[in-house]
């Protein structure tokens, strides 16, 4: 709880770098997706795992979306601040941005395959190289 008696990280108080430095990890839950996208089909894949991995999927997704909103945010003020020590932030955090985008893309897609999966008793696509 924050000092303002709300949970919300953006209230709370830490210095603004701290909401955006680091994005969620999707690499262990891409990699669990991605097993079981390239898991064969025989009879009915086992509900609660494919449910789980969705779920956790989407919430790592969703998480995702939470830090790039807030970067986006961040590269906004830099945008407008135009100070000399901003360019070095701004190409930083865009870059980090863009790369982070792509893997939360890929993602949804694979969670968008593996969730077809689930309605349909045939073997997923394999994913794409990444």
């Amino acid at each position: 709880m924050n000092a303002d008696g709300s949970g919300d990280p953006l209230r709370s108080g830490a210095p603004a770098g701290n909401l955006y430095a680091v994005p969620p990890d999707l690499a262990s839950i891409t990699q669990r997706v991605t097993r079981l996208r390239a898991r064969p089909v025989v009879g009915a894949r086992p509900d609660a795992e494919l449910e789980d991995a969705l779920a956790a999927g989407y919430a790592a997704a969703l998480a995702g979306d939470a830090w790039s909103m807030r970067t986006e945010q961040r590269l906004y003020e830099l945008m407008s601040e135009l100070t000399p020590g901003a360019g070095g932030e701004l190409r930083a955090l865009a870059t980090e941005h863009v790369r982070f985008q792509r893997e939360l893309v890929a993602l949804r897609r694979d969670l968008a395959e593996l969730s077809r999966a689930r309605r349909s008793p045939r073997t997923c696509s394999p994913a794409p190289p990444a």
